[in-house]
């Protein structure tokens, strides 16, 4: 095992006007820190979007949805397989603490009816690879007395969920065979500064229309940040969550994380603003203590004379660090900064894996 556990990222990004990630309202999401309000892009979205960026790296294929037992009914059906219904029903409506993937089999059961199964949807939303979907699949065609739940054809998969889930983890509450801690943890991004919100107001016209006037009239939230993101990558999770790939398959998982977790961006609202940027700064430590460096913004930073968040934002942060490290915050090696390099920073990394 490897002496460093923890790789530590910390990352400063300008944006522009932007609505990358709003609430359910439709405003920007926001939260307040230090007395004032800072502006937010949570840990979920980021997410997804990382993960969507290293499937594409690795070209891998994961499924995150309540679609399964349809895609698996569609599928049996395609292949002109008998007792469709019960044999989708065996695997997702199974009995284990009263744990029921589709919920309307029970309906079927007593009318006959199949349009009483609904449209096929788990009651969850399940978090698959291609590789268990596939068992799924190849379970789905047993004979049916011999067809088993979920959670029993996952558990004895020897572990085929691959790099997303050993990265990013996975909770079934109805299947806890299948959950697995995630391999990294994200912060909420926020500003490190004070913001205000904006509304853009706006008119579509109806270029068809026989009389003047609008054809839509609305109004958008947005703003402008510079903000701060922490993430934690722990090694030690991700080796236990991949036991048997060799250094040099870790190697390049850990690449494609780091390299999509500067290139990717949130795509809310991208083509009305396109606020897509690199990050200003992006500061990764390898270290044994997973700390975030969110506190060097308690105190929002100000504006400089000639405005501008940014630079304020990187003294802050780095001043931070370094008191932090006085106090025993160990950094065993470092790489980055504002002057960083995307390819230095992924080399750094899988350097870190022996």
């Amino acid at each position: 095992m490897n002496a460093i556990r923890f790789i530590s990222f910390m990352i400063l990004r300008t944006l522009g006007p932007n609505c990358v990630n709003r609430d359910d309202l439709g405003n920007t999401k926001s939260t307040f820190y230090g007395g004032r309000e800072r502006r937010r892009i949570s840990s979920q979205c980021i997410k997804r979007n990382v993960r969507k960026f290293i499937n594409s790296l690795l070209s891998t294929i994961n499924y995150r949805t309540h679609e399964i037992p349809r895609l698996v009914k569609e599928a049996l059906e395609a292949e002109k397989v008998s007792q469709v219904v019960e044999r989708v029903a065996k695997i997702f409506n199974y009995k284990k603490e009263d744990g029921k993937l589709i919920d309307s089999y029970d309906k079927y059961k007593k009318s006959g009816k199949v349009e009483d199964l609904g449209t096929f949807k788990s009651t969850t939303s399940l978090f698959l690879s291609q590789d268990e979907l596939d068992l799924i699949l190849l379970e789905a065609k047993k004979p049916l007395d011999d067809i088993k739940p979920l959670n029993d054809v996952i558990k004895g998969a020897d572990k085929r969920y691959g790099a997303i889930i050993a990265l990013f983890g996975r909770f079934m509450a109805e299947a806890s065979d299948m959950t697995l801690e995630a391999a990294c943890s994200f912060a909420h991004e926020i500003s490190t500064h004070e913001v205000m919100s904006e509304s853009d107001y706006f008119i579509l016209e109806n270029e068809m229309a026989l009389t003047t006037g609008g054809g839509h009239i609305g109004h958008s939230s947005f703003g402008t940040s510079t903000t701060y993101l922490h993430v934690i990558l722990d090694l030690e999770t991700l080796r236990s969550n991949l036991p048997g790939f060799s250094t040099e398959k870790l190697q390049s998982i850990v690449g494609a994380f780091v390299e999509a977790l500067v290139k990717s961006f949130p795509e809310g609202r991208k083509n009305a603003f396109f606020a897509n940027t690199l990050p200003d700064y992006v500061r990764i430590d390898a270290t044994t203590l997973p700390i975030s460096m969110v506190s060097a913004f308690e105190e929002p930073i100000q504006a400089g004379d000639q405005g501008g968040y940014l630079k304020k934002s990187i003294e802050a942060l780095e001043s931070y660090r370094t008191q932090q490290i006085l106090r025993g915050y160990e950094v065993s090696s470092t790489c980055g900064g504002n002057q960083y390099v995307i390819k230095d920073l992924v080399e750094f990394v899988k350097g870190l894996i022996q």
